[in-house]
């Protein structure tokens, strides 16, 4: 087994392409709420950076023991009060901004979107019902962060375009379960002591994650056409679907 530093696994979280992404998430989904752009959302985008690299220091320091073992690679944790630190610098960071620059509701979302990452690995990822949905409302929050800082109300289609997000990312998630068991059962082995990840994968088998994966597929491909308003299931139709996934 290979050893990773600190941070060089900080980096691979931090990439360019990572923050690229953060960036483009909340200016694309302002500007498919009203088709122009506010000042607020070029804030809310700065913002956006601070925070993501904030929650990324502070879940590394959060999560050492969990990480430390990943794959075939032994990741060396050290310095976590200074990881502690750098993550609650960024956070503030983006308060300050939130409060001089963007509408009140994004002070909300950020905070909320900070309790996920900061509850992740002491307490969501021990629980396999609650891992891969924690992550996967993250991950869809800059959406509604970029479409409020740009002055919009919330409406049906917001709800289906953050459904789309949600639903392939709890479908990913699955996925990295089955690909990850043998190791998320090495760290809940290793260490007992706060590093246990309780999964879909290792807590039901493989065969059910694979299910629950199909199944957040056909939720996130009904978002999709109601979104782009090719078809609009009724609940009953919805409902038989979601019910027939499993099968395959």
């Amino acid at each position: 087994m290979t050893a990773e530093s600190t941070w060089l696994f900080l980096y691979k979280l931090l990439r360019p392409w990572h923050m690229a992404l953060v960036v483009g998430t909340t200016v694309l989904s302002a500007f498919m709420a009203a088709l122009h752009l506010q000042p607020a959302v070029w804030w809310n985008a700065l913002g956006a950076v601070f925070f993501f690299a904030g929650i990324a220091f502070w879940h590394v320091a959060a999560a050492a023991s969990m990480y430390a073992v990943k794959g075939s690679r032994k990741i060396v944790i050290r310095r976590r009060v200074l990881c502690f630190a750098c993550g609650l610098a960024g956070y503030l960071a983006t308060l300050i901004i939130a409060n001089l620059f963007l509408p009140h509701l994004n002070h909300t979302l950020y905070a909320l979107d900070a309790g996920i990452i900061g509850f992740y690995a002491p307490v969501f990822c021990k629980h396999w019902a609650l891992k891969n949905p924690s992550i996967a409302l993250a991950c869809t929050m800059p959406i509604l962060l970029g479409w409020h800082a740009n002055g919009q109300p919330f409406t049906r289609e917001t709800f289906f375009f953050c459904g789309i997000l949600f639903s392939m990312i709890a479908a990913r998630e699955a996925v990295k379960d089955v690909q990850d068991v043998a190791t998320d059962k090495e760290v809940t082995e290793l260490y007992v002591d706060g590093g246990s990840r309780r999964t879909l994968a290792t807590e039901f088998g493989i065969s059910i994650a694979n299910k629950v994966a199909s199944v957040w597929c056909v939720v996130g491909t009904l978002c999709i056409v109601s979104w782009l308003r090719i078809v609009q299931p009724t609940t009953p139709a919805f409902l038989i679907v979601l019910a027939a996934v499993p099968v395959f």
